[in-house]
């Protein structure tokens, strides 16, 4: 439920503008079902996309198309340094990341986010592998 007040206020806020937003999340659909479903039916979204990343990295292209990048989840990144390295790109090119907890965690045996979204230092939660 807290998720989805979260969602719910930053969704406020970027509505407005007509953002283009992906979720690049390691977690089934349903995890985020609520939040998918608030932005998925508000109009003034131009665009709501969701990608599975324990299954795929998406490619440069996919990252370039979004204003937003939401990221998280409790499972492990498909590649999780090429996706570090990929959200990074990103974040240079003047993207905007959203980091829900699930992302922030990085070690060997919890493949969250690494590459070099860890190693350069553009986590907002800089932690260590544990």
């Amino acid at each position: 439920m807290r998720r989805v007040v979260v969602f719910l206020l930053l969704a406020a806020a970027l509505a407005a503008a007509g953002y283009k937003v992906a979720f690049m999340v390691c977690d089934p659909q349903n995890r985020w079902e609520d939040a998918l479903a608030y932005f998925y039916n508000e109009p003034r979204f131009y665009w709501v996309a969701y990608y599975n990343c324990v299954y795929m990295t998406p490619d440069p292209y996919e990252f370039s198309k979004q204003d937003v990048i939401i990221v998280g989840g409790s499972l492990g990144y498909h590649d999780p340094n090429l996706f570090g390295d990929r959200l990074a790109d990103y974040v240079d090119q003047g993207g905007k990341v959203v980091v829900e907890t699930g992302g922030i965690v990085y070690s060997p045996d919890y493949d969250g986010i690494g590459g070099r979204w860890r190693s350069d230092g553009y986590s907002p939660y800089p932690c260590d592998d544990f």
